[in-house]
Parts: structure tokens; C-alpha cells; sequence
């Protein structure tokens, strides 16, 4: 889906937005830099809320991928060289994965709010709010989806809850991630 595709793209575009520290990344200034790819295939869905999914597996694997060692050797031509330490015990967690967001996604059927809805409640909403909370609990982004409108009150009591329930999600999924890392 290219929506999907977009707008995972548009959070990790903005590095202010995907809580990931670019600049631990770097290896060499201005020349040689460990790059993120993440490659989300979806097999099956038979429910809703695909994007909360989505990012949830992208910060999960985030979270639990290790950058190797390198050590940069400085040439007498002002040249520089690396070494890649193959050592895992050695190997860093990405810098600010655990900011990574979490999508919560609102529903509104009538004058009801509903979270977690399934794909047949999605597509019986009037609209749908995708709002993404940070680690530290700031909104990154909202999106709409959906044919219906909202006015400024419902838009700010679907975002407000959504946010607390971010929050709650992202604490409960940084716990389940370090509990199973800590069986490892």
C-alpha cells in the first residue's frame, strides 16, 4: 500500500520525528556512515489498524539492532581508514530507537470513538486518526484518513486520547522488548 509506504517513510525522513540519533551513526565524518534499512512485507492482514502494526515491527526491530564496532585508524596523508570489530559483545544499540513512535489509530463511528478497530470498523468510520507518539511522549505526527470531517474539538479529544494511549503502548512494548532481551 503506498499510503503506508509514505507515511513510514515521512516519519523516518525526519530524524526529529524518528527519535533515531543520525549522528551516531557516523563512522567517518562526512564519508562513511552505518545506513537503516527496514523492509516491512506484510503477509496477511485480516484486521485494521496496519500502520499501528507497522511501526510497532519497525521499532521492535530497531530496538534490537546492534551496530558493530568500528575503529577509525587516522593516515599520516590525512587519510582515514576503519575497522569493522567483528566482536557482538562489542555492538552498540541504535542511539534513540526507544524514541522511535508508536502509531495509535482513532476511529470515529458516529459519536463514538473506537481504538484497535478492525478492518470492517475502520471502513465503517466516518474518519480515522493515525497519531504517532515518541518515547518521550510528544506527537510527531497526525493523520487523517477517511471521507468524514472533524472539528477542532473532536480532532483534539482524538489526539489527546491517542496520545495517552501511545504512551501506555510504547512503556508496555519498551518492557516486553527488554524482558525478551534479557531472556537472551
Amino acid at each position: 500500500n503506498t499510503l503506508l509506504t509514505k507515511t513510514v517513510q515521512r516519519i523516518f525522513d525526519a530524524p526529529e520525528a524518528s527519535g533515531i540519533d543520525l549522528a551516531a551513526l557516523v563512522i567517518v565524518e562526512g564519508s562513511h556512515a552505518w545506513i537503516l534499512k527496514v523492509d516491512v512485507l506484510v503477509m496477511d492482514s485480516e484486521g485494521g489498524n496496519l500502520l499501528d502494526a507497522i511501526m510497532l515491527a519497525v521499532k521492535g526491530a530497531l530496538l534490537n539492532t546492534r551496530i558493530p564496532k568500528t575503529d577509525v585508524v587516522r593516515l599520516p596523508d590525512n587519510q582515514t581508514e576503519f575497522e569493522v570489530i567483528p566482536d557482538p559483545g562489542q555492538a552498540q544499540r541504535v542511539k534513540g530507537a526507544q524514541n522511535i513512535p508508536v502509531c495509535v489509530t482513532v476511529s470515529k463511528i458516529g459519536s463514538r470513538l473506537i481504538f484497535d478497530s478492525s478492518a470492517y470498523e475502520e471502513e465503517c468510520s466516518d474518519v480515522n486518526l493515525h497519531v504517532m507518539t515518541s518515547g518521550d511522549g510528544n506527537i510527531c505526527m497526525v493523520q487523517k484518513s477517511g471521507q468524514g470531517h472533524l472539528d477542532i474539538q473532536e480532532a483534539k479529544r482524538m489526539i489527546r486520547e491517542a496520545k495517552d494511549a501511545g504512551i501506555s503502548l510504547g512503556a508496555q512494548f519498551r518492557k516486553c522488548v527488554e524482558d525478551a532481551q534479557n531472556h537472551m
